[in-house]
This record gives C-alpha cells, sequence and structure tokens, in this order.
C-alpha cells in the first residue's frame, strides 16, 4: 500500500513538473487551428513558440488601447491585439504545449 502511494505521489509530482511559463510577444491567435504563437527573446536568440489550447484558458491581459478593458478571454485578446498601439507581452502558463493560462508579462525593472 505505501508503494502504490509513492508512486501515485511521483506520477501526480511529475505532472506538476511540467507546468512551465513563457513571456513574450504575442503574435497570433488562431482561432481556427486553436493555436497561440508567441515570440520569445532570451538574451540574443529569440525563437517563435507555438502553442495550442483545447478549451478557453484563463485570460487577464492589459492591452495598450485608449479606454481599453483588459481582455479576460481569447475572443477579446484577439481583437484586442490587432487594435494595439504597441507589442503585447503575455506570460503563457503551458503543460506542454497546451495553454492554460495567459496575463500581462510583469515590466522588468531597470537596474540602478
Amino acid at each position: 500500500m505505501r508503494l502504490f502511494a509513492a508512486v501515485i505521489a511521483l506520477v501526480l509530482g511529475a505532472g506538476v513538473a511540467l507546468a512551465a511559463e513563457f513571456t513574450g510577444t504575442l503574435k497570433k491567435i488562431d482561432t481556427e487551428k486553436k493555436e497561440i504563437t508567441l515570440e520569445v527573446t532570451d538574451g540574443d536568440k529569440t525563437t517563435t513558440k507555438v502553442f495550442k489550447y483545447t478549451a478557453d484558458p484563463e485570460v487577464n491581459v492589459r492591452i495598450a488601447r485608449k479606454g481599453a478593458e483588459p481582455a479576460n478571454n481569447l475572443t477579446k485578446l484577439n481583437e484586442g491585439l490587432g487594435a494595439a498601439k504597441r507589442a503585447v507581452r503575455v506570460t503563457i502558463e503551458a503543460d506542454g504545449e497546451v495553454v492554460k493560462k495567459i496575463t500581462s508579462a510583469r515590466r522588468k525593472k531597470a537596474a540602478e
């Protein structure tokens, strides 16, 4: 019985470890393919990551445009993406390549 409990705990712990966060510039939301494209820059290297979504992920993103309410679903986020005055930086929380949550990226503090 203890061995069974240990195996279950290991499996559940491995599932939690798969969740990862990616911060970058939101490039495209393809509602037909159910894909979200994010451009991630790490130092001198820029890569494009494509994530999938099955159900609408949790969304809370502020878009820089006059009088804009925060986008709280993919439809509003996609509409705001086209009308944004500057790049929309987001953090995507994903299990593997499947999006779970999209939030506004926190701004980096300037070095003092």
